[in-house]
């Protein structure tokens, strides 16, 4: 695994509360676990949606050349 860095992140309650629940029953074995695998799932939908824009502009492109 490569280096870790520590974020200090500010949650609601809620959402704590949620992050805690999900920890309990064993869908992750902590709370870093969790928020590292939200961040994977952010970061994966938007690599998907800018590579797709920037694929429909290059489609745009070749139809006006």
């Amino acid at each position: 695994m490569s280096m870790l860095y520590t974020v200090t992140v500010k949650l609601s309650r809620e959402m704590l509360e949620k992050l805690d629940a999900l920890v309990r029953v064993g869908v992750y074995p902590n709370r870093s676990e969790a928020i590292r695998d939200g961040i994977r799932l952010v970061l994966r939908r938007w690599q998907y949606e800018l590579l797709w824009h920037q694929e429909e502009e290059e489609r745009d492109q070749s139809i006006r050349d």
